[in-house]
Parts: C-alpha cells; structure tokens; sequence
C-alpha cells in the first residue's frame, strides 16, 4: 500500500473529537445538528439528529438518533416536534427547525444483534422552564456564594 498525500490544507483542517456518548437515562439536550437528505437501509427518509447535553453532570455528552420516517412513525415525528418546541411544519418538513433547541430525552441500553450494547434515544419529552431558561441564558440559573459581603 503506498502512502496516503495529505491535502494541502491540513494544518487547518479542524480534528474530530473523541466525546462521550450519553449514558442511560434521562437528559436535557440541545439539538446541535440534522441532517435530513439520507435514506435508510430500507428506503425511507429518515432524519439523523446530534445530540448535546446541557444540564446535569453529562454537559457536552453526545448522541446521535436516527428517525425513520414511514406511515407508522409519524407520531414519533410528532413526538420529536413537540418536545423541541419547532413550529407545526407547513407541507413539509425540514428539521434543521429543531437545531438550537432543547428536549429531554430518555436513553437505553440495547443489545446490537452482535451481542455488544449500544446507548439509543428511546423517547423525547418536552424540556421543563428551567432548564429552557439555562438553554437560552447561561448561567441565569446559577448561584454563587459571594465570600467578600461583610455581614
């Protein structure tokens, strides 16, 4: 095998990260990225979505979720919407309307047909005001002891 030529630009080509995945149970996230021009394996649309946490003790953990979309999933679909808070879609849909928005969901362990396991988005649920708020303001929510208040 001969060696591989580097791109000329590839001291300013940004390096992947490892990152963490979310570990099971629930967690507030924030949609980073989507992607809905891929077909599944069988053929449907389907919309790949790229999880953030932003609250507990996973911040800055990671999982992608992949929704198929077929004439029985629409109220998974629906489900997805609602829990992002994205505007009712008007003919079609678009998912990069759920980019920059936060849900909860609940993650689960299921074993791969390899017999390995793998973390897997299960449902989505609306995010509560709370954390909405440290979403769109960070730090609003936080406390801080002040040492230097003389009394």
């Amino acid at each position: 095998m001969s060696p591989i030529p580097l791109p000329e630009d590839f001291d300013t080509i940004e390096a992947w990260s490892g990152g963490v995945t979310l570990s099971p149970g629930t967690h507030v996230v924030k949609c980073i990225s989507t992607d809905d021009t891929r077909t599944s394996s069988g053929g449907h649309n389907q919309i790949e979505l790229e999880l953030e946490a932003v609250d507990g003790e996973e911040v800055g953990a990671t999982i992608r979720d992949w929704q198929i979309v077929t004439t029985k999933s629409w109220g998974k679909v629906k489900q997805l919407w609602e829990a992002f808070g994205a505007p009712k879609p008007e003919g079609q849909l678009d998912a990069k309307a759920l980019v920059g928005k936060t849900a909860k969901i609940i993650v689960r362990t299921e074993m791969k047909p390899d017999g390995s396991d793998v973390n897997r988005v299960k449902a989505y649920q609306a995010a509560d005001a709370v954390s909405r708020v440290k979403e769109a303001f960070p730090g609003a929510t936080e406390t801080k002891a002040d040492d230097s208040i003389p009394f």
